[in-house]
């Protein structure tokens, strides 16, 4: 049987995982709902008088994916881990979408938020902005990993450009990001990726027009001067029809460790750390052991890195020029490729 002092911690890290996962949401509310319990139970059990009992816990675990056995033991035993794509499988790009933006606003309400991103590809939230670029990723990762059957037929960036739900959801990810202060550690493969995929998709014959390849180039061109533009100001900003959205950002270059996607974030509730799996899908943890671990993995990667926002100049140029010159090289083989097999 747990002691007081063990069940009041338990209870405290229950209701601090309930508490990020509905973001804004009213707590009591959201327990006296979920619970089928009066407002004021509610209270009692967040002022801590009343302890949930299993079968709340198990409850609110389930509906809100809480490994309870974290809570119970903390870090004495192997690391739980999350995948969101274990749960449910996006049935629309749009689920993609909604679920990356529900996540940054449960970390908007973390306290002295810090990030830090170790790109493998150019950061997703930077591609967000350029809407013929990120419907292309879109359909590639459908291609790829979500296997949506309306979504696997030719290449057409008028259905997810033109979707005005789809486009408020992806608005709505760049602005709250583009809101974080942060560090970011590029390389000069992170576009790599991205033009592999294309080469891909023209030889399989997804694209019935040369027009959409012409736009994709021209969203890499524009994405290119934008990653400049934030190295030179070493401020993220993202300009919408209601207001400009900006953040302070330091941006390091790393060419010798081979990137890997990571985010890590901390606050005064705590790290969270995500990594990449099959891309564009992520394992999250709160692991106080998992976190730690990479926090100080990531500072030695930065160690080993360069700084080149607002500073650096000649290393700027460094990281860019090779990614510029392989833009004009793919360039010169995406024409020979669309003379192939685009008629």
């Amino acid at each position: 049987m747990l002691s007081h002092s063990n069940t009041y911690g338990f209870q405290n890290r229950l209701l601090h995982e309930i508490n990020l996962r509905i973001g804004s949401g009213n707590l009591a509310d959201y327990l006296s709902d979920k619970l089928h319990i009066s407002k004021s139970s509610a209270y009692k059990r967040l002022s801590y008088q009343i302890p949930f009992s299993l079968d709340e816990a198990l409850v609110l675990a389930e509906k809100l994916d809480i490994s309870l056995d974290q809570l119970i033991i903390g870090n004495a035993r192997p690391v739980p881990v999350y995948m969101d794509a274990l749960r449910k499988s996006p049935n629309h790009p749009i689920d993609f979408v909604k679920n990356l933006k529900n996540h940054l606003l449960s970390l908007s309400q973390l306290k002295n938020l810090e990030h830090i991103n170790f790109a493998g590809e150019v950061p997703i939230f930077h591609m967000m902005a350029f809407s013929n670029l990120f419907a292309f990723k879109l359909y590639a990762w459908n291609f790829s990993t979500w296997n949506i059957s309306a979504y696997l037929k030719n290449f057409d960036p008028s259905i997810f450009i033109s979707d005005p739900e789809l486009k408020k959801e992806i608005d709505s990810c760049v602005q709250i990001y583009y809101n974080f202060d942060g560090v970011e550690i590029w390389n000069p493969r992170m576009l790599d990726c991205t033009f592999d995929q294309l080469k891909f998709y023209i030889q399989l014959g997804v694209f019935s027009k040369k027009s959409y390849i012409d736009a994709i180039l021209s969203d890499i061109e524009e994405l290119v001067t934008h990653l400049k533009h934030m190295c030179d100001s070493a401020i993220k900003n993202y300009s919408s029809s209601k207001q400009m959205h900006r953040s302070q950002i330091k941006i390091y270059s790393n060419e010798y460790i081979y990137p890997i996607e990571l985010f890590l974030i901390k606050s005064d509730e705590g790290k969270y750390f995500f990594s990449a799996i099959d891309y564009p899908n992520f394992l999250r943890t709160s692991s106080e052991k998992m976190t730690s671990h990479f926090s100080q993995w990531l500072e030695k990667v930065k160690s080993h890195s360069t700084q080149i926002s607002g500073e650096g100049e000649k290393d700027r140029k460094n990281l860019f020029y090779p990614i510029e010159q392989k833009l004009v090289l793919f360039k010169q083989e995406v024409a020979s490729l669309i003379n192939i097999y685009i008629h």
